[in-house]
Parts: C-alpha cells; structure tokens; sequence
C-alpha cells in the first residue's frame, strides 16, 4: 500500500494504459467485423455481376438492337391491331341553322331504317333527342357532342337494324347539355382514361333469342370499338302481334239445271184449242198440286284443320349496356439517343 503512495503517478499511468489497450482492441475487433462485411458485400457483387455476363441476352450491342427490332415490331402489331376498331368521323363545324337541318336529318334517317329493317318503334320516336328539336338556337360547347353521339348511335343502330329486332324500346345516350334530362338519358357519364374515351349508352329492345345471338354477332363483328358490359334478359309483358292462319275459302257448289218434266194428258177432243179440254184442265191442278223439283246441292268441301299450337315462343325484353370506345391516337415512337461523338478541336487559323 505504501509503494503505491509512492508509484501513484505509475500505477495511474499502467491504469490508463490498460485501459487505451481495451478500447483499442475493441475498436480492432469492431474494424475487423466491418472489414468482414465489407469483404463478403464486395464477393456478392462479384457474383452477380459475373451471373450478368453470364446470362443470355448479354446487354450488349446486338442484344439492344434486337431489343429495338422488338419494340419495333410490337409498334407495328399495335398499328395492325387497331385498323378494326374504326375511328368515327370526326363532327364537322356547324352552326345553329346547320345543325338543326343536320339533327332533324339524321333522326329521320334513323326512324326510316328502322322502318326499311321491319324494327318497329314507338310513333313519333326521337332517338332522345326530342328535347332539343323544336330549339333554334343551341349552346356552341354542345353541338359538337350531339354531333358526335349521333355518329355513334347511328353505327350502334346499325348492328340493331340489321339483327332484325322485333321492337326498339328507347337508346339511351349521355347528357351534354342541362336540358338533356328525362329518361331518355343513361345515369353513366363519358370516363377519359390511358386508352381513350368511353362513351355509355343503354339499348332496350323486345327480341326472340336468335335476333339477340345476333345482335352480340354484330357488335363482335363491327369495325368500331363495342364492348357490351351488361345484358339483362326477362320475359316481355308486352305481347308481339301475332298471325293467325287464314281458313282455306270453300269453293261455292256449282248450280246444275235439271229440265222440269213435261206431263200433258190428251183432251177429250182433239179439235178442241189448248186449254178447253177437261183433260188440260185436269192437269195443270195436277201440276200445280206437284212439288217443285229442286236441284240436287253438291256436298261442300271441307278444308284442312288449322295448325294446332304446340309451342309457343315469348318475346324476350332485353336491355344491353354498351361501352363506345375512342381509342387515343398512337404516339410517334421516340428516336434512339445517339452516342456522344469525340469531340474534336480544331486549330485556329
């Protein structure tokens, strides 16, 4: 105890030495442990970037200029594929008295095609543009749309016209305007997304089963962009008109003349003129007394039964959501960048 009074600056000198050794050593075996992270982290990336070089395709300049040739050709099969959905025509500018000849035009082209396909309608039917064809003047933010809409009912009733529907019920189209309100007018808006605009409309019609098979054949088939979201089938409460067979006429029985016989009795005498003897008289009571002979009725001819109704088919009420797709135009394909070019300096003169 008393060489430490004496060494006491020693013994606190080995004090704080021991103690710079352990931090030291620790500080050792933390740099060791990061020198090991390190290490394996830098064999990990060895290891992909040599799975890279060995992978095929290799990213080097064949392997991205077949990469182009493929976005090449996916460009090309992107033009090819959109050749069957047609655009529709774009509308044309009209003004106020243009477009009211062009409105009532068209829906009465709409109505005589339907009359020329054998569709009935309701008379007098607007295609729900009612509300606006008695109007002269028209806002000129919706001329446009109306325009468009009738582009696009006139090839969605096309498809209709030629599947032979028995009875179209209403088209229901998209408001434009604040006066186009009623229930003539679907509760779905026009949505803009990446591919284009979609337009909703609402078709009811009454139809047996093979005209709606083919009413879903024509919307396949169209060179427009259709897609049918939704189709409701019930029994039609309305009855369609039905044919009733006509009876065979019978052919009136044709009159045969049967001459009336001749009974004449001789008089008593011979000389005596027509009607004196007693023997005439005698027989015109005679054949006053006698019936009259009738012609002999030939036997009417029966004609065939009708048809008896085994099965009866029932009209069917149909209601079809159908989407109207504008597709977007194609963006032009960007250029490759090309490599920088050495630049190269040029003397002064």
């Amino acid at each position: 105890m008393a060489w430490i009074k004496r060494n006491l600056f020693f013994v606190i000198t080995i004090l704080v030495a021991l103690g710079l050794a352990g931090y030291c050593g620790y500080l050792l075996l933390a740099t060791m442990g990061d020198n090991a992270k390190a290490s394996a982290d830098y064999a990990a990336a060895q290891a992909s970037i040599k799975e890279l070089r060995e992978k095929k395709p290799f990213p080097d300049a064949a392997t991205i200029k077949s990469a182009q040739d493929d976005a090449a050709r996916v460009q090309s099969f992107l033009v090819d594929f959109r050749k069957p959905f047609a655009l529709f025509p774009p509308p044309p500018k009209m003004d106020d008295r243009q477009f009211k000849e062009y409105l009532l035009k068209t829906v009465t082209q709409f109505g005589l095609d339907a009359t020329n396909a054998g569709v009935q309608l309701y008379p007098g039917y607007e295609f729900g543009f009612g509300q606006i064809m008695s109007k002269l003047n028209f806002p000129p933010d919706c001329i446009e749309p109306w325009t468009q809409e009738m582009e696009e009912m006139k090839s969605i009733l096309s498809i209709f016209y030629a599947a032979k529907i028995n009875f179209l019920e209403q088209i229901q189209r998209p408001q434009v305007s604040p006066d186009d309100n009623g229930e003539s007018f679907t509760r779905f808006s026009p949505i803009t997304n990446q591919n284009g605009v979609v337009t909703p409309y609402t078709v009811e019609f009454r139809a047996f089963s093979t005209e709606i098979a083919n009413v879903l054949a024509g919307v396949a088939a169209s060179s427009n962009c259709f897609i049918v979201k939704t189709l409701y089938v019930s029994k039609s409460t309305v009855a369609l008109p039905q044919v009733t067979p006509e009876q065979p006429l019978q052919p009136a029985p044709t009159p045969q003349y049967i001459p009336r016989p001749v009974m004449r009795e001789p008089s008593e005498d011979p000389f005596a003129p027509r009607g004196i003897g007693r023997g005439d008289r005698d027989f015109r009571s005679m054949r006053r007394a006698m019936p009259n002979p009738q012609a002999p009725t030939a036997p009417t001819p029966v004609g065939p039964a009708p048809p008896e109704t085994i099965l009866t088919e029932v009209p069917l009420f149909v209601t079809l959501y159908i989407d109207v797709i504008k597709l977007k135009p194609l963006e032009a394909p960007k250029a490759a960048p090309q490599p920088n070019q050495p630049r190269t300096r040029t003397a002064a003169p």
